[in-house]
């Protein structure tokens, strides 16, 4: 189960495997312990006539828009009852199932579709929501694939439901996992996939894909000025040896970007 990390982890972690030139470079590599300390205890809250366990510590999720989305979703999810009977919500990006758990609770009648790639997000979401299971639809899916989670669902189209949520962006359930390899403040396997199941891997792109491919990425999805020069140095690198971890990969960037720029930061 994901968690945030406590001080006694982030100080068993203090030791830093990539050497400290690499680490001017990217400043904030070192761990940094989280402010969601999970050993507060859940404190537990009555919502829509259900006892609801505040779990945003424990599952390291704290939706801090959440009071906004439901002001702005209310409307359209109690417009044929004050309770949510006969509305059907979309939470597009579920994750730990912060906003879809109280959504349950605020409207007892409500339905709810949950979509996300990651199998772990599901399994801790089926956990949180499990006093509302009755109303609840998981689908590992991606968002962008919607529309056939519907049918899965017995919604014939996206005109079926009265609300979508897309909460975007990368999460922490991911980032602070090192075995998924998607940071760079522990080494560990280039990996990155958000569904595991996946057979794409990061590794699998960095060797494989052509130069142009990889500095194309770069630019355009990274926004990174040195992308020609970074998927260059990849080229020859992987040439001699394979990228398999995070650390090479990140020694491998600090010696592609010139010193100027190492000396402002990354």
């Amino acid at each position: 189960m994901k968690h945030s990390a406590t001080l006694s982890e982030a100080r068993a972690r203090a030791s830093w495997p990539l050497p400290e030139p690499t680490l001017a470079y990217f400043p904030n590599a070192r761990f940094v312990p989280s402010d969601r300390d999970p050993g507060a205890g859940a404190a537990r809250q009555v919502r829509g006539g259900v006892a609801v366990e505040d779990v945003s510590d424990e599952f390291g999720h704290v939706p801090v828009l959440l009071h906004r989305c439901v002001e702005l979703l209310t409307p359209a999810l109690t417009r044929h009852n004050s309770d949510g009977s006969g509305a059907v919500l979309v939470d597009a990006t579920l994750g730990a199932a912060g906003h879809a758990e109280r959504f349950l609770a605020d409207f007892p009648g409500l339905r709810l579709i949950g979509l996300d790639r990651d199998p772990s997000a599901l399994d801790i979401a089926r956990q949180r929501l499990a006093p509302f299971a009755d109303r609840v639809t998981l689908v590992q899916t991606r968002y962008d694939h919607i529309a056939g989670a519907l049918a899965e669902s017995g919604y014939a189209a996206v005109e079926s439901v009265d609300g979508v949520l897309f909460d975007l962006g990368v999460s922490s359930m991911q980032l602070d996992r090192a075995e998924r390899g998607f940071a760079y403040a522990q080494d560990a396997p280039l990996d990155m996939r958000m569904d595991p199941a996946s057979p794409l891997t990061a590794a699998d792109i960095v060797n494989t894909y052509d130069e142009a491919a990889l500095a194309d990425i770069l630019h355009r999805y990274g926004e990174e000025r040195f992308a020609r020069r970074i998927a260059a140095q990849i080229a020859r690198r992987r040439a001699r040896t394979p990228f398999t971890s995070t650390a090479e990969l990140v020694a491998l960037l600090y010696q592609a970007i010139p010193a100027p720029a190492r000396r402002t930061g990354g």
